[in-house]
């Protein structure tokens, strides 16, 4: 099909006619929400967001906003989203968690609901638009891993929906200011809006910016005021543990990783879809900008895709800058650009007729379906690796440990999440004090952390059982010595899919994934 004809098959401009396509939207919504609930049932939720439950329950409870009773540092880099954990948790108790999955998945279908108002007008695109989006993968994981980010989807999109008739209100800038407030990196989302509305009406076009900046300032105020520092302990934590390199070289290496070694436009997460990081890199791009070519006679139109795609790909590339990378960073990036392909999809689906849309939705459906089982598949073992296998090592402590007793260990999430111990992360990210050591000692901080803090507890990989720490330092002689005098090891859990499956097939695809041993350390000697 000519590409003319694809650019002008859905070019009318004429408001939605059938009078009850909100209802339609409506059902889409509801089995979109529906579709979830077998996601739950994987309890794929990220490592951090477990930090943010454990500071957010310690307000609800407690009364105070901070990781570890007593402390100011809370680990949440979200202004808004810790806070408002902490609302569900005193509507929802024991529940809560639950109830986070819920309203994540509204926020998010929400957002994608905008988006697709946002990009058409006939109420037959709005509706396919809305089915392909919502059940992307990365969608789904978006939906239900209980991070941030579908606050910032459904900001973002309310911010792109106000301006589907090129005429910016006060949802607009209540969007770009409240969005630095979700987290640190959103604030690029606001200053790409602000350089938007400003393509439209030049005064609101300052205001959006003096929104933005005003939005920087409250979070920065929020930080000094709960943690007593203008930047988030975390930030700082980042660039002293994982000591980026800014060097061309380094940035580089973060661009290859990115882009070719593990794409972050792969349709979802699986190490067995990295070897096609370069196809999916250029092929989600080429759709990009097939997205914007076909868009061009539609100048709103345009406008909102380009803002969608300097978002989706612009981001990405000051993560790629800073040389810290972790996958979650970028799901919104990748759910965008995803979805700017889908703009294709749909109108390549309205410019066929007859047979030859029926076959394009039904290759369509088939597609969805399967990549959506690959994320149920992925997001089940997660969850075993996750929930079961590595909280397993929590609740143990749990059981054996002294309310009073404390703990050291890497990942600051489901362990101490379950554990209920106080706890010392070795990155620093709810530890301020063990960012201290770390800048004082450097790499021979944590033999001195120990002698000097002698945490009961010691939550370490296999390196640690070769007396590596996890900064790759090899211990001493003098301090191999110390520590095997003064630590004992208490268990070591091995990760075994079977451990929690009964056998089949499930079993069987399950046993492709892993996960590090964890070796428990109990302080034995006399303090």
């Amino acid at each position: 099909m000519p590409l003319k004809t694809l650019a002008e098959a859905s070019s009318a401009t004429s408001r939605s006619r059938a009078p009850n396509w909100q209802i339609a939207l409506g059902l889409l919504f509801l089995l979109a929400f529906l579709a979830r609930i077998p996601f739950y049932a994987t309890h794929h939720i990220q490592e951090d967001a477990y930090i943010t439950f454990r500071a957010a329950f310690h307000l609800a409870d407690f009364g105070q906003y901070s990781y570890n009773l007593g402390g100011r540092a809370s680990g949440v880099t979200s202004v808004l989203y810790g806070p408002m954990i902490a609302g569900v948790r005193l509507l929802f108790g024991v529940h809560a968690i639950a109830a986070v999955s819920v309203l994540n998945t509204l926020l998010f279908l929400a957002g994608a609901a905008l988006l697709s108002c946002s990009w058409f007008t006939e109420w037959c695109e709005r509706l396919l638009l809305f089915a392909g989006i919502s059940m992307l993968p990365v969608g789904l994981m978006i939906s239900y891993a209980d991070m941030e980010i579908p606050l910032q989807v459904v900001l973002f999109c309310a911010a792109i929906f106000t301006l589907r008739r090129g005429r910016p209100n006060w949802i607009t800038l209540a969007a770009i200011l409240l969005l630095p407030l979700v987290r640190p990196d959103a604030i690029a989302y606001s200053l790409i809006l602000s350089v938007l509305v400003l393509t439209f009406n030049k005064a609101k076009g300052i205001l959006a910016f003096g929104c933005s900046f005003a939005g920087v300032g409250l979070m920065l105020l929020f930080n000094k005021i709960t943690t007593g520092a203008f930047l988030t302990a975390t930030m700082r934590a980042k660039e002293v543990a994982y000591h980026p390199d800014h060097s061309l070289h380094g940035i580089l290496n973060s661009a290859h990783f990115v882009l070719l070694a593990h794409g972050y436009l792969l349709p979802f997460e699986s190490k067995y879809l990295d070897p096609l990081s370069a196809l999916f890199t250029v092929v989600v791009l080429a759709g990009c900008v097939l997205a914007l070519w076909l868009a061009r006679g539609q100048i709103i139109t345009l406008r909102l895709l380009l803002a969608c795609f300097a978002a989706g790909v612009l981001i990405p590339g000051a993560y790629v800058l800073g040389g810290v990378l972790f996958p979650w960073y970028f799901w919104t990036c990748t759910w965008l650009c995803f979805s700017l392909a889908c703009f294709v999809l749909v109108r390549a689906t309205f410019a066929a007729g007859g047979r030859s849309r029926v076959f394009l939705l039904v290759a369509l459906a088939i597609v969805w379906v399967a990549a959506d089982g690959a994320q149920w598949l992925t997001s089940r073992n997660i969850g075993l690796q996750e929930y079961h296998y590595r909280a397993g090592v929590g609740r143990w402590l749990h059981t054996v440990a002294r309310p009073t007793d404390t703990l050291e260990l890497e990942p600051a999430g489901y362990i101490p999440f379950f554990s209920g111990l106080k706890t010392y992360d070795e990155v620093g990210l709810v530890s301020p004090l063990v960012v201290q050591y770390r800048t004082r000692y450097g790499g021979a901080w944590y033999m001195d952390f120990l002698k000097r803090e002698h945490p009961d507890w010691l939550v370490e990989r296999a390196n640690m059982s070769r007396h590596i720490t996890m900064d790759g330092i090899h211990l001493s002689p003098q301090d191999t010595l110390w520590f095997d005098t003064h630590y004992t090891l208490a268990r070591h859990f091995h990760y075994s899919a079977a451990n929690y499956l009964p056998p089949g097939l499930l079993l069987k695809l399950m046993k492709n994934g892993t996960h590090p041993d964890y070796y428990v350390y109990h302080y034995t000697a006399n303090h």
